[in-house]
């Protein structure tokens, strides 16, 4: 039994030291795409808590991620280390996993699955903070009756990272709500539970009041298939529409059959966040919380697992386990894939622009921007560069005060574009800038398997004949 154990603390080391390792290794090949440099400059860029509350209001969230940010710049972090941040929680969420009374083979593969050590580790965002959230609670659940003040801490720090955690986290309380009001259950909650409830319930309506957008608020809301995001977040892209919803249906189906002994707190806690990202709101990367969602439901509500060596494993455990495996195995081999893409090809080529631009601002160029990626090259200067965008802070705000879709004539020394149609076509201002030099710095996004954008960066020149680089 100590061999075992010494084993088993061997394992869980070189999990974590593994981790450790390759998410350093990606992290420091990196290039910050532009959503991280928006989050640093609105940390580096505003000195108060007042101030950086307000610009956060137009990110349409709470001030967490910019808040950490903050601390981290104070320490002395600079830029080109950002993902330092990310792996400090993503880190701290894999030794909370290593804790729990998780599976094994959750336990060793899900750090290496591609949100922990790509999407959430290597990208420096607030998605970082999910990971370590859930594994919090998924230790204190079990003994929440007993324990509610952990149990509740834990969702309101879920809560902290985005909409997506407060819609989860009220999921999760609204089955103890009816759990207390059940007439079989409602005895096993005593006033402090209740007590507890009552009070995270009036903490996140103040943070949902808190995270509401200004009224001025710029961003356009653009729908993407919530079947297609669906089915590549459990498996991979598939450009056929009939066979997203096949792999959908099939997903669904298998949790359900998976939850049948407690399918209806499954359905309780997932259905919410899943209805709010197919009918409102989400991006292909918010999905990591419903991959993690089904993670610690798994831990939480599948085959009970005994602490001894009596356990009795039945068929469904089997099939159910294998297929846990597998679907991790995936998602292990898409996270080693991306690091290797994002390695070769960056997917945003801000600091290589930015090292080609600096002598024109050292000489006092006027430089002009279209489109928000090229908020990206932002960070690595002092203050904002761009003479188009009239602000005293380097960040874009979200505004409809704002024009970064506003096009003009081309009139600057330079112009740094986001090569797609909707943010600058070069083919309209084609007597305006037969003058300039066309450079081109090519950066693409793989999500998992699939290319799932192009992010060319141009930069025009005033003077001579256009050319690629």
């Amino acid at each position: 039994m100590v061999k075992k154990k010494h084993f088993q603390l061997v394992i869980y080391a070189s999990v974590f030291l593994a981790f450790l390792l390759l998410g350093t290794f990606a992290g420091l090949h990196h290039e910050p795409w532009a959503d991280e440099a928006q989050s640093w400059l609105i940390a580096r860029d505003n000195n108060s808590l007042i101030d950086i509350i307000k610009a956060v209001r137009y990110e349409g969230t709470l001030p967490t991620w910019s808040l950490i940010i903050k601390l981290f710049q104070i320490c002395g972090l600079d830029y080109d280390h950002i993902f330092v941040i990310s792996l400090f929680f993503s880190a701290i969420g894999v030794i909370l996993l290593l804790m729990s009374n998780s599976p094994e083979s959750i336990k060793i593969l899900l750090p290496f699955s591609f949100y922990t050590i790509f999407q959430n580790t290597v990208v420096a965002r607030q998605y970082a903070l999910v990971f370590p959230a859930m594994m919090l609670i998924v230790l204190f659940y079990k003994n929440r009756l007993f324990s509610p003040i952990k149990y509740y801490v834990s969702l309101i720090v879920l809560g902290l990272t985005s909409s997506y955690g407060i819609i989860i986290s009220c999921s999760f309380m609204l089955w103890d709500f009816i759990c207390m009001f059940n007439k079989k259950s409602s005895k096993n909650y005593d006033n402090r539970f209740r007590m507890c409830f009552y009070s995270t319930a009036v903490i996140f309506l103040a943070m949902i009041l808190a995270s509401f957008p200004p009224s001025d608020i710029g961003y356009v809301n653009t729908k993407i298939s919530f079947i297609d995001s669906f089915s590549t977040t459990f498996v991979f892209h598939i450009d056929n529409i009939v066979f997203q919803h096949i792999i959908t249906i099939a997903v669904i189906s298998s949790l359900c059959y998976y939850f049948k002994r407690n399918l209806f707190q499954f359905v309780i806690i997932f259905l919410p966040v899943s209805l709010y990202m197919a009918f409102f709101y989400h991006r292909l990367w918010h999905t990591c919380y419903l991959f993690y969602l089904v993670i610690i439901l798994i831990i939480l509500l599948g085959e009970k697992r005994e602490e001894k060596e009596r356990v009795t494993t039945t068929n469904r455990a089997r099939i159910a386990n294998m297929a846990i495996g597998s679907m991790l195995t995936l998602q292990c081999i898409a996270g080693l894939y991306s690091i290797y893409i994002d390695y070769a090809h960056p997917y945003n080529t801000a600091k290589t622009v930015s090292e080609f631009i600096t002598p024109y601002v050292n000489s006092g160029a006027s430089i002009d921007m279209y489109g928000y990626i090229a908020f990206g090259v932002q960070p690595y200067f002092n203050s904002n560069i761009f003479a188009n965008y009239h602000s005293d802070k380097a960040y874009y705000v979200w505004s409809t005060n704002n024009s970064l879709l506003k096009l003009s004539t081309p009139t600057s020394d330079l112009i740094i574009s986001f090569a797609k149609n909707d943010d600058f076509e070069m083919s309209n201002f084609k007597d305006e800038i037969k003058d300039y030099k066309a450079y081109s710095f090519p950066g693409k996004m793989i999500f998992k398997f699939h290319p799932a954008e192009n992010n060319d960066i141009y930069v025009l020149v005033k003077g001579g004949t256009k050319s690629t680089k």
